[in-house]
């Protein structure tokens, strides 16, 4: 039986629960309580799939012409207001060219 506990196997299982959570869209609030255990445990490894999916799932909207779409997907997941979700998405679209 393999042992989890190496540090190897528990940042593999770190990056399936996160890519899960994305994935399965649980909802923000299920989704931020269950990130959060793995934030406190490997805050690098969670910020770095974390944004990378945020980014991602921006550029997906903006590809297809979907600002606003965007815009309100971001503040839905993050909890941000109106003023700092449009930055965040223009900054992200200003990246694309």
């Amino acid at each position: 039986m393999e042992d989890i506990t190496k540090p190897m196997d528990m940042e593999k299982y770190h990056k399936q629960v996160i890519e899960y959570l994305i994935k399965n869209s649980l909802g923000p609030t299920l989704t931020l309580k269950i990130a959060a255990g793995l934030a406190t445990e490997r805050p690098d490894l969670f910020m770095e799939y974390a944004i990378g999916t945020i980014d991602e799932h921006i550029i997906e909207f903006l590809k297809k012409g979907q600002k606003i779409h965007a815009i309100k997907w971001y503040r839905t997941e993050t909890g941000e207001g109106l003023k700092d979700a449009k930055d965040y998405v223009e900054y992200i679209e200003k990246q694309m060219t």
